[in-house]
């Protein structure tokens, strides 16, 4: 008969040390594919973009080795959080409306989305009538882009 290992109940609790700043080193060369490059450069944009803007953005120096091809970004938890707040700024705004109802899911599991209001809206009908019809409207993400506009202007 085997004999049953005791089991031990004290927990041992570790607690990993958390940087305060984590630094990583960018190479265009060692980049897979022109979508990182590219990732690489529209991250460089955004951490400018948001430094014009007096924002709290990471920073990045260039190697003084190789100046044209590798960049050295130091992020931080507040310099993270502030990079994606600011990339993915969005707000709600009333969608247009439609004459069914919003639905999400399919088969048994389909469900109505809650609208907000039902609106007037004029419904086009065969060659060219239109008839008036009311309709739902429900929240719609739309992210917000005012900084870029500033950019291309």
């Amino acid at each position: 008969m085997a004999k049953k290992a005791k089991r031990d109940n004290s927990a041992i609790i570790v607690t990993p040390s958390t940087p305060e700043t984590v630094a990583i080193t960018y190479d265009v060369f060692d980049l897979p594919t022109s979508q990182h490059k590219a990732g690489l450069a529209g991250l460089l944009l955004q951490i400018d973009s948001m430094k014009n803007r007096k924002k709290l953005a990471p920073d990045y120096v260039w190697d003084d080795g190789h100046p044209n091809t590798k960049v050295v970004v130091h992020y931080t938890q507040e310099t993270v959080r502030s990079l994606f707040d600011d990339l993915y700024d969005a707000t709600l705004a009333p969608g247009e409306p439609r004459e069914k109802p919003f639905t999400k899911g399919k088969g048994a599991g389909k469900t109505e989305v809650p609208w907000i209001a039902r609106v007037p809206y004029t419904k086009k009908i065969r060659r060219g009538t239109k008839k008036q019809s009311r309709g739902t409207c429900i929240w719609n993400l739309l992210q917000r882009l005012a900084h870029c506009i500033i950019i291309f202007r």
